[in-house]
């Protein structure tokens, strides 16, 4: 990426999922001391075997600035560049930090606070989810044959799974997809206009 900028992970058609990313973890990166000047570390991922797969080093240059430093497959240079952490306190008292994401998009820095940072395949820098055009996986199941069901509305879709013998096996997978979705949406809209009972009231002693 062109100054933590644009580069080919933008290109791809169907967004990339966080599950697909290695996910640099503020909370596991400050760790349970509060953040000094000095204090060095590495993060590493493995896989399910126990190996490691990758690694980044990194070192606090001031409680506030924390310096990444890795080598990426196929990169001619090692990546070494600063995060900015912002403190925020927590309701017990403690303190929770988040980085502001070092990815410039379209000349503008974006400098979104996030609690985790990612490195999608093919990618050169950590950055947020927006940046990066990350979508959860749970959101790629859109598919616009499903949405043609649901328009036809729910006596064609209770038509077509009466008969499921007549049906392909991909084509009955999206039919019980779609009736599935429809009652998700019917009870969504049930239960915000259904009125709530009035509440209790206490006795008095």
């Amino acid at each position: 990426m062109g100054g933590f900028g644009s580069g080919r992970w933008s290109w791809h058609r169907k967004k990339r999922t966080v599950e697909s990313c290695r996910t640099l973890s503020v909370a596991v990166l400050v760790g349970d001391r509060p953040p000094a000047a000095g204090h060095t570390g590495r993060l590493e991922w493995r896989d399910p075997a126990g190996a490691v797969t990758a690694s980044v080093a990194f070192a606090f240059a001031t409680p506030r600035v924390v310096v990444l430093a890795y080598r990426c497959a196929g990169d001619p240079e090692p990546h070494g560049y600063p995060l900015h952490l912002e403190p925020l306190p927590t309701p017990n008292g403690g303190t929770r930090y988040l980085a502001r994401c070092p990815l410039v998009v379209g000349g503008v820095p974006c400098r979104r606070r996030a609690a985790k940072l990612y490195h999608p395949p093919g990618s050169s820098y950590f950055g947020c989810r927006h940046c990066h055009r990350l979508a959860y996986r749970g959101s790629q199941g859109h598919d616009p044959r499903v949405s043609a069901l649901l328009q036809g509305g729910p006596e064609r879709l209770f038509e077509l799974a009466e008969r499921p013998s007549r049906l392909p096996v991909p084509m009955l997978g999206r039919v019980l997809f779609a009736l599935k979705e429809w009652q998700r949406r019917s009870d969504r809209v049930f239960k915000r206009f259904d009125p709530k009972p009035p509440p209790r009231r206490r006795k008095k002693p």
